[in-house]
């Protein structure tokens, strides 16, 4: 899998998106090579100083979500 499909080599992609978990590809209508442009990585990194902390945290917003549940039933 280290070749580039011959589809993007020839620019018929426009663009590729990575978003909540899909791609979204965007076709072109005319073919131009290298239309794609530079690789673009954004983002954020969030990383856990404590597990037990976080997941006490997880365990807390999740019995939050469930009161709120209930009192909007009723």
């Amino acid at each position: 899998m280290n070749k580039i499909p011959l589809f993007i080599k020839e620019g018929w992609v426009e663009s590729i998106e990575f978003r909540n978990s899909m791609i979204i590809i965007k076709k072109s209508v005319v073919g131009e090579i290298e239309k794609l442009g530079d690789r673009v990585i954004t983002g954020v990194d969030a990383q856990v100083k404590d597990l037990q902390e976080a997941l006490a945290q997880a365990a807390k917003n999740q019995e939050a979500k469930e009161e709120g549940r209930k009192k909007s039933k009723q």
